[in-house]
């Protein structure tokens, strides 16, 4: 009979693999009169890992970081086909899960766009909504999210994370796709990557994987 004592415990084991904590970085734009929340999850790795990681961003961070974070890491676990990825969330300060429901019409929309936001109802019946600052764009403000994303919150990734320069992809709600494709900015933001995405399947929502 074997003894308990011949196989290693867990807690001894060399190797091992893990998720790194999940960071949570607050990002002052220059392009947006706007703090942007953005949430960083590494894939699982081993501590003496080297490995380079491609990057997915998802916009709606404070709706979606929880249920794709959770997906996110399933997939890696228990997929050993599923490619490994470093998912980054933007979203904007505020706890609650709808805190940019009004500040996403205004970063995913160029002039022009039917205002399906401003004036909403439920907006008014929402606590924990936040409002772009008096003065400022409050809607069609995509031209200035997309020079956010591609000169400051990319090169930040890039320059404390160890992704893979240029294979990148977007994950963001398929809602937006209702309205002109003119009108959506992160999706003109994007360039087609010939199959150098992640590979994600996940139904109702848009994926693009794109290179800089």
């Amino acid at each position: 009979m074997s003894d308990a004592h011949d196989s290693p415990s867990v807690s001894t084991r060399v190797n091992r693999c893990h998720f790194p904590p999940i960071d949570t970085h607050l990002l002052r734009s220059k392009h947006v009169a706007q703090s942007f929340q953005i949430k960083v999850m590494q894939p699982l790795q081993s501590k003496e890992s080297a490995t380079r990681f491609p990057v997915l961003y998802l916009t709606d961070g404070n709706a979606l970081f929880d249920l794709a974070s959770g997906i996110a890491a399933l997939m890696q676990a228990f997929r050993s086909e599923s490619s490994r990825f470093i998912l980054v969330a933007v979203g904007y300060p505020g706890q609650s899960p709808i805190a940019g429901e009004a500040l996403r019409g205004r970063d995913l929309t160029f002039p022009g766009c039917p205002d399906f936001v401003r004036g909403h109802s439920l907006l008014a019946e929402w606590d924990g909504v936040l409002l772009p600052p008096a003065g400022t764009t409050d809607f069609g403000g995509a031209a200035e999210f997309q020079r956010f994303l591609g000169e400051e919150l990319i090169p930040y990734i890039d320059a404390r994370y160890p992704t893979v320069p240029h294979v990148r992809a977007y994950f963001g709600c398929k809602s937006g796709r209702r309205q002109a494709d003119g009108c959506w900015g992160v999706k003109l933001f994007l360039k087609p990557c010939r199959s150098r995405g992640v590979d994600l399947n996940w139904p109702r929502f848009a994926t693009h994987a794109f290179e800089s």
